[in-house]
């Protein structure tokens, strides 16, 4: 019904209804066994209307607990899509593209889509300045997969991304418990990536004393 309906309505229910049987492990393996499953999903997440792309990412959402279904989400092109809704009007569908992403970055082949995607990086940083108490710390959590799967490249990158240092200091000192302990340990690992070239981060400002945050 998702792929075939010709009511718009139609597959927004059907993807409604994937959300509520996928948030069982055991069914959301099943689901994912299904050849058009995922790739239908994603292709409503690109072209849905509103409520069929909520859906769509909900239902999306709970597919990837089971690890084998990252691959085939990434391989269907879920990062592109997901990508376009960062660049879009609607707050709403780019806080739930965040939380996707990150949920894929946890798996290495997401990681490294998510780093091919040029220009993403660099959202997901300036969506870390403006994001709600929830997206700032999916935006977090994203940011520490892409380090952990893609290592110092990545992580010096992110040290050249302006305005990101300023954000991770501010969210240690104001932000949730989890997304203080994760700012702070991406803060830790910029600054001891940079000590070792003897160098410092380019969004740090020149002459200031870099404080290690503990």
């Amino acid at each position: 019904v998702i792929n075939v309906g010709a009511r718009a309505e139609a597959r927004q229910n059907a993807a409604a209804v994937l959300f509520y049987l996928s948030s069982n492990a055991e069914h959301a393996e099943e689901i994912g066994r299904i050849p058009e499953a995922i790739p239908t999903l994603v292709q409503l997440i690109r072209d849905g209307a509103h409520r069929g792309r909520k859906n769509a990412m909900v239902s999306l959402y709970g597919l990837l607990q089971c690890a084998s279904n990252h691959g085939k989400a990434v391989g269907a092109g879920a990062v592109s899509a997901l990508a376009g809704l960062l660049s879009g009007d609607r707050d709403d569908l780019a806080s739930d593209a965040v939380t996707l992403l990150a949920r894929l970055a946890e798996q290495p082949a997401g990681a490294q889509a998510v780093l091919a995607r040029p220009g993403l990086v660099a959202r997901v940083v300036e969506a870390l300045a403006t994001a709600s108490r929830s997206g700032k710390d999916h935006c977090v959590a994203l940011l520490v997969s892409l380090c952990r799967h893609g290592g110092d490249k990545v992580v010096a990158l992110l040290g050249r991304m302006p305005g990101l240092m300023s954000s991770l200091y501010t969210l240690v000192a104001d932000g949730s418990p989890q997304t203080c302990k994760r700012a702070r340990a991406l803060l830790n690992l910029i600054h001891r990536h940079y000590e070792m070239d003897g160098q410092q981060p380019a969004s740090e400002v020149p002459g200031e004393r870099v404080v290690r945050v503990l």
